[in-house]
Formats: structure tokens, sequence, C-alpha cells
């Protein structure tokens, strides 16, 4: 478990449960896990009385948690039996009076899936927002698309991490609510980039530099975002392409969200997360004509009928460089994805195969041996061009050792 801060933190604050705010002694934990005693029975196993917000300040920063919990856990006991625990300040004792303390008192430990802390004061945007992506792997994978200067920088000295965060500025300027109803459709367009899904566990917004907001995520499972297969197809940018893709890339993310079809476009990039998370190379070939499939239907091509998809594959297999000149016809690739996906998806893939080995004997070697990378690189620069528009010419497809 990271640690976030750099020692643990008393205060009073206030939390909502069963329908209102009550006050609240909180103990903050340097991995933010949160101790919280409060005058009334809260029975967590047997009624499900979870804190749905809760809130503090912690010197000069409002504290603010509501996005649930990774765990969560309570006891009771008397308020006697729990103030030798605590031992309330005098400032406490004006708001717990003579009444709370014939009370049943419950303690809650609370670890938040997010922990949020914004400067007092502070305007509600930032002129730049810094992204720590998880895992790490792929954070230093994506520091060539935003900046190069992989420097960390600095956070205010309540805090005990360094920022690895990639920053970006853009002319529309995003607000702290901005950046949570964008971040979803950012990461996952940039699972291109990195042939993986990926996540993050920090964000820093500044103004002027001064860092005015701080949220931290606790990534539950560290090998959520793992990938089963050694190798996976990503994509990589030409440096012209790179000098333009911070600006062009989170423009590109704004049209997206405001788009009417958002919703078909975070389900076709949903499909991306399980082609990139297949363990067996018999079923990336089959999903990627899955999804070469849902990108014709995305476009709006006649996918069975019509060559103008082939078009694409074709200048998809151009900027993929091959040991020697060889010309591989799109519709060829096409047909031996399609014949996978039959055979897999009809449950037919136990028998041998005949004709779908023919196709594949005549491929030059580099292709036979990553096909199924090869399929992943043709859609996933289809995919980028489609939902990013960005031009193939700009594109280069990576084989990536996943670990």
């Amino acid at each position: 478990m990271n640690m976030w801060l750099r020692k643990e933190h008393r205060f009073l604050g206030r939390v909502m449960i069963s329908g209102g705010w009550s006050p609240a002694i909180i103990l903050l934990q340097p991995d933010l896990e949160l101790h919280i005693f409060m005058p009334g029975l809260y029975r967590i196993d047997i009624d499900n009385e979870v804190p749905k917000l809760i809130e503090g300040q912690l010197d000069v920063w409002d504290l603010r948690i509501g996005d649930g919990a990774i765990s969560v856990s309570s006891r009771q006991d008397d308020f006697n039996s729990l103030n030798e625990k605590i031992q309330l300040h005098e400032k406490e004792k004006d708001v717990f009076t003579q009444n709370y303390y014939k009370k049943i008192w419950t303690e809650i430990i609370f670890l938040p899936k997010t922990c949020t802390f914004i400067k007092i004061g502070s305007i509600n945007i930032s002129d730049e927002w810094g992204i720590t992506f998880y895992p790490e792997k792929n954070n230093n994978i994506l520091f060539r698309f935003f900046t190069n200067n992989r420097n960390p920088r600095g956070l205010p000295n309540v805090f005990s991490t360094v920022d690895r965060s990639l920053y970006f500025r853009n002319i529309k300027q995003w607000s702290f609510d901005d950046i949570q109803k964008y971040l979803n459709l950012l990461t996952s367009c940039l699972l291109f980039f990195t042939g993986s899904p990926i996540s993050s566990e920090l964000l820093v917004g500044r103004y002027e530099k001064e860092v005015i907001f701080v949220q931290f995520k606790n990534i539950s499972n560290p090998n959520a975002y793992i990938c089963p297969s050694p190798y996976n197809a990503c994509v990589e940018l030409k440096e012209k392409s790179l000098l333009t893709f911070p600006t062009k890339f989170i423009e590109k993310v704004e049209e997206l969200y405001d788009d009417p079809d958002r919703e078909k476009t975070l389900i076709l990039l949903s499909y991306f997360k399980i082609l990139y998370t297949a363990i067996y190379d018999e079923a990336k070939i089959a999903f990627s004509f899955q999804l070469m499939e849902s990108l014709a239907n995305y476009k709006k091509i006649k996918f069975k009928r019509s060559t103008k998809f082939d078009e694409y594959i074709g200048k998809a297999l151009d900027a993929i460089k091959t040991e020697g000149p060889f010309v591989v016809d799109p519709t060829y690739v096409k047909e031996i994805a399609r014949k996978y996906r039959n055979e897999v998806f009809h449950g037919n893939y136990f028998e041998t195969m005949p004709k779908i080995d023919h196709l594949i004997s005549i491929l030059p070697e580099g292709y036979k041996r990553d096909l199924p990378v090869l399929l992943q690189a043709i859609v996933a620069m289809i995919g980028v061009n489609f939902i990013l528009e960005i031009d193939f010419k700009q594109m280069i497809a990576i084989k990536r050792k996943m670990y």
C-alpha cells in the first residue's frame, strides 16, 4: 500500500451516514486509511450503514471523500472506553457535549477508493493538469506523448509521494469537476499507445504553478491492469505528430465527450480493453475480426459487401514495416481473421483447420510468427484513425513486451 502522507493527521470532520450528517473525530493514516470515531450505533456488517461522504480540513486543505471504500469495518463501544483511545481535545469537547457521553460510539475503519485535497480559498480551475498513470510502466511509455521532462515535480510538504504526473494544458481550462468527467474517456483513448488498459493513481491540478488540487486513488488490486499475454501491439507516433499530440488529444477528448454518440465510443474502447487482455493468440485474432466489424459499424461502413474498409486495412498494413518487400492483399488478411473468428467463436477450433493453415502458410515469416500481434496492430491503427483522427502516415506499429 502506498504511503501518500508524511504522517498521521487528526481532525474534527463530519460524516454523512444513514441519511444525515454527524460530527466525527477522524484519524487519517499515511496510507489514507481513516479511523472515524462518532456517536451513535452504526452497524456496517448488519445494516450496511456505510459513510457516503466524509469531509474535513487538514492544514490548508479541504479533504473530501465520497467515492466509496475498498474496505470498511466497524466496532461499537461506550464513550469512556473509546475516550481512552481518542482523548477529546478542548475544542472537540465544545462539539461533543455531555449528551454524547451517554451514547454508544462507533469506530469505523474506512479505506477510501479516492481521497481528494482541495486548497482552501483556491479557484475551481487549473491551468494545467497532471496525471500519474497506472501501472508505472504505462506511465513511463506515455511520457513520450506528453513531455520529454522526466524530472518529478514537487508537491506540498504534507504529501510524501513524488509527482511523476504527465502534464497537459489546453485552451479551455478544466475545472475540478471537468477532470472527473473526462478522465475515463481520456485514459481509455490512451490504451492504443500502451497496448494495455490503464488507470490513474494521482491527479494534480496547478494554477500558475501552485498546487491547488490533489486526488489519490488507492488501487485495490495491483495486478488488475497487468496483461496476461507476453506481447501486445501498440501504436507509436512519428515526431511530427508527437509535437502537436498533447493539445490535439485533449481537444479531441473534449469533442468526443460532447458528441451525442459518446457512449458508442466508450463501448468501442471497452472492446479494445478486452482485446488487450485476451490470453490466447487464437482469441486475439478472432476478436480482432470482431473489432473490425465494430469499427466499420462505428464509421457507418458496410463491412461485408464494401471494399471501403479493406482500404483502411491496407493503410494499416502499409504502416507496418516488414523485412524485405512483401505486399499482402487486405482482403486476404481479413479472410484469415474471419475464418479464425468462425472457428473459435463457433466452437470448431479444436478440430484441424486446413483452410486457415493454408492461408497462413503463404504469409512472410514475420507475419506468421506474430499474426496475433499483427491483427492487433491493424485494428489499433484503424481505431486511432477513426476515433482520434490521426493519419496512418503518422503511425508506427510496435510489438511491446508486456512483462
